[in-house]
């Protein structure tokens, strides 16, 4: 009987071990939400969720007050509009313990992520079929996140864009096994990053880019960033051991060529040495040279590749231009409508120009010496312009009859009306002159 129930007790004592082997202990996971619960008001800290607590109700986001571990005020430019809560959850759905949860280990091949605490498939390490080796516009990074698995990447150029940020064109490399939980990096294509992806510099003029050789007049400098190279020597032992030849360092050696909009370039090289001693020494060179005789030793270089494939020359109608088709006839257009305005407006044109230099002989009106005076009194002419007599009494014959009409009684009302006819008229030239001055 006694070793019957040793059996039972070492049968539960299994179980006990293989239900524990079973699961394992994570910390709990701790999330903000609104005093209302609105889901989009779920988040990881109080402030954020705050944020989109005040942007949900069409408020100003100010601050956040705590209260204690469990319990902020959510304030808005008007003050405090409500509370955010802390909640306490495992994930399954899990009573957590102590502020612990006691979960399902992840099956072969999963891990779990650490933000929110689900098993999810493992991120591989190395080549990764749909992803390396894909296009990458955006900061200039070593790694990026993609569906919470880490990739390098490959950064070829980089320049800064007309919005005054910095981007850079490259490709993702192999995954390196490590999960994360931030948002790509990777942004859509831009115009510019196009000339970007096929070495060219650009140039935005009104809105529209245009890709042009790199260094290019006026053009946007670019980046490279895919020079680089290593060396190492070993040392010569005789039979006992002992060195006999010398050893030179390994080396690593990366430069950098920006391409600026005057024709030259400049080459930062950076060397970095590490001694038999396992001591480093970093040593950076800056020079300036031609983009002629860069390319010269450096033909690979997608810059340079990019001069001898495509270019733009000429100006208005007469635009040659050799390359990427779309490209051309933006460039082309560009220049005709260019060349159209200055045809039409050349005068106004010529104008302007002489203004800005000073060469312009118009006469200032401001100039006291350009002014004329008039005298508006003696200029005005209250003059009649007929006669100034009046009309005479007018005589008929009729049947032999002599019969006068005395027209010139009208004579003082024909008067008063032609000084009402003078006084409007002064009024009409006082309102000119007014009109004039203002």
């Amino acid at each position: 009987m006694a070793n019957f129930l040793r059996l039972i007790l070492l049968f539960l004592t299994l179980l006990s071990g293989y239900a524990h082997a079973a699961n394992e202990e994570i910390p709990s996971i701790i999330d903000y939400w609104s005093k209302d619960g609105i889901a989009a008001t779920k988040k990881p800290t109080p402030e954020e969720s705050c944020q989109a607590y005040t942007a949900s109700i069409g408020a100003s986001y100010a601050s956040v007050t705590k209260v204690d571990n469990w319990k902020y005020f959510c304030n808005s430019n008007a003050g405090n509009i409500g509370n955010i809560t802390a909640h306490e959850i495992c994930p399954g759905g899990a009573t957590p313990t102590q502020h612990t949860c006691s979960v399902p280990q992840c099956a072969a091949g999963q891990v779990r992520n650490p933000d929110t605490g689900v098993c999810q498939e493992s991120c591989k390490t190395g080549y990764v079929s749909g992803v390396t080796g894909s296009s990458y516009f955006g900061s200039d990074g070593g790694t990026d996140c993609l569906n919470n698995c880490t990739y390098s990447i490959s950064v070829s150029v980089c320049a800064t864009l007309t919005s005054g940020q910095g981007a850079c064109v490259g490709s993702y490399g192999n995954g390196t096994g490590a999960s994360c939980s931030a948002a790509s990096n990777n942004s859509a294509l831009t115009p510019e990053a196009n000339c970007m992806s096929q070495g060219k510099s650009f140039i935005s003029v009104g809105g529209v880019t245009s890709c042009v050789s790199a260094g290019s007049q006026g053009s946007t400098p670019i980046k490279t960033k895919d020079s680089s190279s290593s060396s190492s020597s070993g040392s010569t032992k005789d039979a006992d051991g002992n060195t006999t030849g010398s050893s030179s360092s390994n080396s690593t050696s990366n430069s950098t060529a920006t391409f600026n909009g005057d024709g030259t370039v400049i080459v930062v090289t950076t060397t970095e040495k590490t001694n038999e001693d396992g001591t480093k020494e970093t040593k950076t060179e800056t020079k300036t040279v031609s983009q002629t005789s860069y390319c010269a030793e450096n033909p690979t270089a997608a810059q340079c590749k990019a001069a001898t494939d495509s270019d733009i020359s000429g100006a208005c109608d007469a635009v040659a231009c050799k390359g990427d088709a779309i490209q051309c006839a933006i460039a082309k257009e560009q220049a005709r409508r260019n060349c159209e305005w200055f045809k039409e407006n050349a005068t106004a044109k010529a104008l302007g120009e002489a203004m800005a230099d000073g060469t312009d002989a118009t006469p200032n009106p401001a100039d006291s010496s350009n002014r004329e005076t008039v005298n508006v009194q003696s200029s005005l002419d209250s003059s009649s312009p007929i006669s100034a007599s009046c009309f005479t009494d007018v005589t008929v014959t009729l049947l032999g009859q002599s019969v006068v009409l005395p027209v010139s009684d009208w004579c003082p009302f024909f008067e008063a009306l032609g000084y009402i006819f003078l006084a409007l008229s002064y009024m009409a030239a006082l309102r000119i002159v007014a009109g004039v001055i203002v």
